[in-house]
């Protein structure tokens, strides 16, 4: 069976843990809502402003 494996020293490493530091250089001011973790398991919450709006029961309509 023939494999491609032409990108293989380029591709990055799979992640094996999930603490990392977010860089939130490139991100709207309000989209990284927050983060938290449930037992072992991270978790981080990205939304738009409405989003949240949908979310909280404050948007329109």
């Amino acid at each position: 069976m023939a494999v491609n494996c032409s990108g293989r020293n380029v591709l990055p490493l799979e992640h094996n843990s999930s603490d990392f530091e977010i860089n939130t250089e490139n991100l709207h001011n309000e989209f990284l809502v927050g983060e938290g973790r449930v037992g072992e398991e991270r978790h981080i919450v990205f939304a738009t402003k409405f989003l949240k709006k949908i979310v909280t029961g404050r948007g329109s309509g």
